[in-house]
């Protein structure tokens, strides 16, 4: 049990505009975002590398360029797609990877999806 504690215990808050009102909405907010706020870090160099083994110049890439770029990576390459995903689920409790379970093809969406969002809104850093 101590284990799953500390894994709550590493993740930052995050302040919400809104109340969930799905389960998955609550998975999302309470689970994906701070863990994906968490592992920030690690999933941009992970990305630039991918870029970079690409040689796609993301940076001077537009707005609407730099998201169909990520979508196409995350729709085309399975693995690195599951990498990805990979790292985000390695930090979930047991309750979160029961729910996940239960849930993953729609998860996996969400997590693409906001992967996408947190990469293209903070591409500078990459």
């Amino acid at each position: 049990m101590d284990r799953e504690n500390d894994l709550l215990g590493i993740r930052p808050a995050i302040t919400l505009e809104k109340e969930p009102t799905t389960e998955l909405e609550k998975f999302q907010s309470d689970t994906l975002r701070p863990i994906l706020k968490f592992q920030n870090p690690v999933l941009l160099m992970n990305v630039r590398k991918q870029l970079d083994k690409r040689k796609i110049p993301f940076d001077h890439l537009p707005k609407g360029k730099k998201k169909a770029t990520l979508q196409q990576i995350l729709m085309t390459d399975q693995k690195f797609k599951t990498y990805l995903i990979g790292v985000v689920c390695g930090l979930f409790t047991r309750k979160e990877w029961a729910f996940y379970l239960d849930h993953q093809d729609a998860l996996n969406k969400r997590i693409r999806d906001l992967l996408i969002q947190r990469i293209e809104s903070q591409s500078f850093k990459i």
